[in-house]
């Protein structure tokens, strides 16, 4: 990983009075000496970014988007790519907010549908959350922001955007902080942007809470995941649209029975396809397998687990449902490196073990990977991110399925902003600041070469 340095460039000066070139030399050599000593006797604790590249990750046939949130020198951004003629992915577009800044969360949730891209930045504007809405003509035209959604005036808005569904015309994002026990707001498309039609809205209860922090859609059926409710045991909703386009009132899905501890954090991550879900529980590495009976109610049918060690796997922090399989982030195995688990439909409740997904490298020399934190499959292809490796900076392994064998296809990483990297010589001050720097307090002492100390 390429090292950060500031930018030798001069940002500005302030008169000082006149010192002969002697004094100057010393002054620097020992200032210079004083850093080295400090350098090389102060041991600076090894400090990582949270979860950057591959934090969400999403495949729509042969497009693939990476999100980017948190990069410490420069602003959030998506990585759009492309399959090559060869199956390879290609970048095709990098895309970041029209009112970008310095890790604005811009790319932490995703959502795609046809020519629209939506983009989530649930911290953005001190917590309250922003989402964007990206438009094309066609597939093969640039993505255009075409829309800034954000919270409803009146509301105590915060992390507006942690979760989003896109279908056709309607847009479904979720702010599980809001109120308390969370919502989720409900957009339709109007002209060139969207306009907010309404909310589902959880019954009231005191124990529901972080209602909206995971979605899942599937036609005119959604799930809505709560993990935070009773005391993180986490609860899961359905909900079904009418036909007039409304929404019916969210119920309960009712899981298997037992004894559910704090902090098993039911409905964290949710995945839908047809007349089958997933619920996941990463604080207990369970999933909770649903099906639709005859009446149309979701049931539970099956429990998912991991194979070995269950203790921090978070064995169900991520979920995709793919051509009778189904795919298991569980990015806490292997000391943080993380793997993906498969499992085969097999009849009515019933999954068997499939050999899993493993990372490409678990030296851990470019720290605990996080692969499995997030994922997607689509027929063909499927993606992990793995957004804690080289150091929080992230990557993400594309994979493609060969008979019946999936294969990496590619791994894939963002850039490094490293600080300064924007500055071009002669730049100057705007506006009390010059890109990363601050222009106050500055005294330009001496440039010096080493060679001249």
């Amino acid at each position: 990983m390429p090292t950060r340095r500031a930018p030798e460039t001069t940002p500005g000066t302030r008169s000082a009075a006149p010192r002969p070139a002697r004094n100057v030399a010393a002054f620097a050599a020992a200032t210079l000496a004083t850093a080295l000593t400090a350098t090389l006797t102060t041991p600076a604790p090894a400090t990582a970014q949270e979860p950057n590249f591959g934090r969400a990750v999403v495949l729509q046939g042969n497009e693939l988007f990476v999100g980017q949130p948190v990069n410490w020198y420069g602003p959030g951004a998506v990585y759009a790519y492309g399959a090559g003629t060869d199956g390879i992915w290609e970048e095709r577009a990098l895309l970041t907010a029209s009112d970008s800044s310095r890790m604005d969360d811009f790319g932490r949730a995703l959502a795609v549908d046809g020519n629209t891209l939506v983009v989530g930045a649930p911290r953005k504007r001190d917590g309250a959350g922003v989402a964007y809405a990206f438009q094309r003509p066609s597939p093969e035209a640039p993505w255009r922001e075409s829309a800034v959604l954000t919270p409803p005036a009146g509301e105590d808005a915060s992390e507006f955007a942690v979760a989003l569904a896109l279908a056709d015309d309607e847009l479904l994002v979720g702010a599980p902080a809001v109120a308390g026990a969370g919502v989720v707001y409900r957009y339709r498309r109007s002209g060139g942007g969207w306009a907010l039609e309404g909310a589902i809205r959880p019954p009231v209860d005191a124990g529901v809470a972080g209602f909206g922090g995971a979605l899942a859609r599937d036609g005119d059926r959604l799930l809505v995941g709560a993990a935070a409710s009773d005391s993180a045991r986490g609860r899961v909703y359905a909900v079904e649209r009418r036909a007039d386009g409304g929404w019916e009132e969210p119920h309960a899905v009712e899981l298997a029975a037992g004894v559910v501890a704090p902090g098993t954090r039911i409905g964290a991550a949710l995945a839908l396809a047809g007349e089958r879900a997933l619920v996941g529980a990463p604080g207990a590495s369970r999933v909770h397998i649903l099906e639709r009976d005859e009446a149309g109610a979701w049931r539970p049918t099956g429990m998912l687990r991991p194979e070995g060690d269950e203790r921090g796997s978070r064995f169900g922090s991520a979920l995709a449902l793919t051509v009778g399989e189904a795919w298991v982030g569980a990015p806490g195995v292997q000391g943080g490196n993380g793997r993906v688990f498969r499992f085969a439909a097999d009849g009515p409740g019933a999954w068997q073990p499939l050999s899993p997904v493993e990372p490409d490298d678990t030296t851990g020399t470019s720290w605990p990977l996080g692969f499995g934190y997030a994922l997607d499959a689509d027929g063909e292809r499927a993606v992990v991110g793995m957004p804690t490796r080289d150091f929080g900076e992230g990557r993400a392994l594309a994979l493609r399925r060969e008979g019946g064998d999936w294969r990496p296809a590619g791994l894939l990483e963002g850039r490094i902003f490293t600080i300064g990297s924007a500055l071009t010589p002669g730049a100057r001050c705007v506006d009390g600041a010059l890109g990363e720097f601050p222009c106050t307090n500055m005294e330009l002492v001496a440039h010096l070469p080493v060679s001249a100390l």
